[in-house]
């Protein structure tokens, strides 16, 4: 039981009204913080759960405690997924509610994100806000070393780290402001290029001016008073606002996107929130693929609370995921594929009683054989069907037997588990007076076919033990698969009397920034401020049938959409323009509507050109290539395996940038998730098919540290594309192939090191990812120290 008591506890006149929320707990109780935090009575969504084991930081807060002797008041940020309730007894918990909020003021460490475009999904975003910002209440001037080790327990999966710490950089000691402004050359004034005496780390090139605010103390938010003088056994004190502001709605969250199979269940008349937590078999005995004979949830629904079991045979229409290819099931019907593969749910009250039940469930299982590796693979003749071919100038045997040699070798690439830190939910509300539901989803499907050449390389020797190596790498990525259904979109714009607009399109936004550019689309096309444009969320009331987001083509199909309705409503002005050419916007409208004239535009785009001949196997399947290079130098400590990236300097072509500092976002993020690709994330599987590297403990995500020292990115000027809205280029996904430039430099590293040991320069293999126990061995073990 939660008690709430509403003392009003107004700080100062910088920060919104806090208040304080004090709850008892028993000393049995299990839960952590988190469980707390999220609980109806509080309320607090700001800390995210993620991982569920303390390694992404996504759910951290501060605690603040008195010392019982010296009564000094010490701040700690701690993952709130791994502290017990009871652990903090008589401390202050601070979470992203209690800094600032757009709807009063924003905290000067949030505003420093927004400046340097440090946030993208936004799901790590309070993480590293409350990092940064107990570090600053420990340490109100950091160095730039201190914030960087504050940060390394965090996991970004979207910007690659460098914007985040470049915001953060603007509360170091090498960025305090010299206050000097009698001669207008305050160094808030300048940017980091300006002093070429800064430090450089984690620069990009073209960030905005360091014109952060200082984080005043009057903007700190006080220990409670009650807290210094109170032992009340079993009560702590959250810094949010006010409980219960939201009122509840009429919800259901469901875990991953399953959410067609309940429109059925009778729950759904009811105003009560009920958890789906999925049932798959992950022990120690499992394989990669079985026939279950039977499911037995008996046990599972004795327990009070409990709902019901949802499977396959409780699924109307298709029972398939993919929208494309419709290959995998939303539930298993009678055979899995793989470890963790749900066959089922569990429908309960609360996420702990779900989670509990689905525990109880027994399924027994016909094991078959596993196949786990690409040899196994191809001994059991077990190929993706059909087999896609393109054929360019002559054929493969024709290649071979006009080349000067010929180079017979193998190259082996490991997969990449995405880790999107963003749960997937739905939230359905049903609608009692027509049956229909109204469904809230995340929901986006990717795909993307790239064409990739590798470049020159060169290598340089340093001291004794460590070598560095050198790599230039291009790329070309093609963009937009000629002859797909999935290349179309719909825009529907509504102009209002009092000159502000509406813009519904059927792209997702998930923080790479389509949102805000379609916005700048309309403003460009409508010739007004940005301002007099909202932007609504998705939906399919408003633009139906909407094509996947992905592919790097959400702003090319979309966008233009926008465009073809905003031009739309330009010609049914135009005749007002004429008449009354000193007038303004909104007078154009009003003399629209008063002459009977729609204010309401529908775009659609579509391109059907046709596509490549697939019985010959030639034609030029994409619509367009976005290009890049990137040059990348590495250190590689030949004793240990470790490498550091130095410097990276990327080169992308953008076309003509809608928004070059989402573009760069975009390449930043890419970069880096390449850069774990072929260089950290390596999956292990056991003999029986289980993933062994699951969570950020096991599976080796870059972090902060990681990126390069210098990372500097430059978008190619003049570069045109007149197959694209405005002539821009898709940035999402091509920037990804660059970071092997750091693969490629490690192995000229490791050629160097090979060489001073008399070890022959060619002869090794390094498989990627490149991890620590591979470059070590790819050394060899000749090493001469006493030189």
């Amino acid at each position: 039981m939660v008690q709430v008591y509403p003392n009003v506890m107004c700080y100062n006149s910088l920060i919104p009204l806090t208040w304080k929320s004090c709850l008892p707990f028993n000393t049995t109780d299990h839960r952590n913080s988190f469980d707390v935090l999220n609980i109806n009575t509080v309320n607090l969504k700001g800390a995210k759960l993620s991982c569920g084991e303390g390694g992404c930081g996504s759910c951290t807060v501060m605690l603040s405690r008195v010392h019982p002797v010296t009564k000094e008041i010490s701040h700690d940020c701690v993952y709130a997924c791994l502290v017990p309730i009871c652990s903090i007894h008589g401390m202050a918990v601070t979470t992203i509610e209690g800094l600032g909020s757009v709807r009063d003021r924003l905290h000067p460490i949030q505003e420093s994100l927004i400046r340097y475009h440090g946030t993208q999904c936004g799901f790590c975003t309070p993480g590293m806000v409350m990092t940064m910002y107990t570090l600053l209440r420990n340490n109100p001037a950091p160095t730039k070393e201190e914030i960087e080790m504050s940060l390394e327990g965090m996991i970004c999966r979207c910007t690659g780290y460098a914007p985040i710490l470049n915001g953060f950089y603007s509360f170091s000691q090498e960025s305090r402001c010299c206050n000097d402004s009698a001669d207008q050359s305050c160094c808030r004034g300048k940017s980091y290029t300006d002093d070429k005496s800064q430090d450089t780390r984690h620069s990009v090139t073209g960030n905005e001016e360091n014109k952060s605010p200082s984080m005043a103390e009057t903007q700190d938010l006080i220990f409670p008073p009650e807290l210094l003088v109170s032992r009340v056994f079993g009560t702590f004190s959250f810094m949010c606002p006010k409980p219960g502001m939201f009122a509840e709605p009429m919800s259901i969250m469901i875990d991953f996107s399953v959410f067609k199979i309940f429109v059925t269940l009778p729950m759904f008349l009811t105003s009560r929130e009920y958890f789906i937590i999925p049932y798959f078999r992950l022990d120690n005995f499992s394989v990669a693929i079985d026939i279950f004979k039977s499911v037995d949830a008996t046990e599972a629904l004795t327990l009070e609370g409990v709902v019901c079991l949802v499977d396959a045979s409780d699924i109307p229409g298709k029972n398939v995921l993919s929208d494309v290819f419709e290959d995998e099931e939303i539930l298993a019907a009678n055979k899995v594929h793989c470890v963790g593969q749900v066959i089922a749910a569990v429908v309960a009250e609360t996420k702990e009683l779900a989670t509990r039940a689905a525990k109880l469930v027994k399924v027994e299982y016909e094991e078959l054989e596993a196949i786990i590796t690409i040899e196994e693979a191809i001994e059991k003749d077990s190929f993706f069907e059909p087999l896609h071919e393109r054929h360019y100038g002559p054929s493969l045997e024709e290649g071979f037997a006009s080349s000067e040699s010929v180079i017979d070798g193998e190259v082996r690439l490991g997969g990449q588990e995405h880790f999107y830190m963003e749960t997937h939910r739905c939230i359905v509300i049903p609608n009692l007076g027509d049956q229909s539901l109204n469904v809230i989803v995340s929901a986006q499907n990717q795909s993307a076919v790239s064409d990739k050449e590798a470049g020159e390389v060169r290598v340089g020797p340093t001291t004794k033990g460590r070598k560095k190596g050198l790599s230039i790498v291009p790329t070309k990525f093609g963009i937009e698969v000629k002859g797909s259904p999935i290349n179309q979109a719909g825009a529907l714009v509504n102009v209002y009397t009092d000159g502000s607009v509406l813009l519904s399109h059927g792209g997702i936004e998930m923080g790479q920034g389509l949102y805000t550019k379609m916005i700048q689309i309309a403003s460009t096309v409508l010739d007004i401020p940005v301002d007099c444009i909202h932007i609504s969320d998705t939906c399919t009331a408003s633009v139906p049938n909407a094509s996947s987001t992905g592919g790097s083509q959400g702003t090319d199909l979309n966008g233009m959409a926008v465009k073809i309705a905003c031009e739309k409503i330009n010609r049914r002005l135009q005749p007002h323009k004429e008449n009354n050419p000193c007038g303004t916007w909104e007078d154009w409208v009003k003399a629209a509507y008063a002459n009977f004239v729609s204010l309401s535009a529908v775009g659609y785009y579509g391109d059907n050109e046709l596509h490549p001949d697939q019985v010959t196997k030639r034609g030029e399947p994409y619509k367009y290539f976005t290009y890049g290079v990137a040059c990348s130098e590495v250190e590689v400590d030949c004793l240990t395996g470790e490498h550091q990236v130095i410097r990276t300097d990327i080169v992308m072509d953008a076309g003509r940038s809608i928004n070059p500092a989402i573009d760069t976002g975009q390449i930043q993020g890419a970069f880096l998730q390449g850069y774990g690709l072929f260089m950290r994330e390596e999956l292990i599987w056991s003999d029986k098919g289980e993933l062994l590297t699951c969570g950020p403990g096991m599976y080796d995500i870059p972090r902060v540290q990681h990126i390069p020292r210098e990372f500097n990115i430059h978008l190619l000027e003049n570069s045109e594309n007149p197959t694209a809205v405005f002539s821009s280029k898709g940035v999402g996904e091509p920037p990804l192939f660059l970071a092997s430039s750091v693969y490629f430099a490690t192995k000229e590293a490791i050629r160097s090191a090979r060489k001073d040991s008399g070890l022959a320069e060619d002869d090794f293999q390094l498989d990627c990812p490149a991890t620590a126990k591979r470059i070590r061995m790819a050394c060899g073990n000749q090493f001469h120290l006493s030189d």
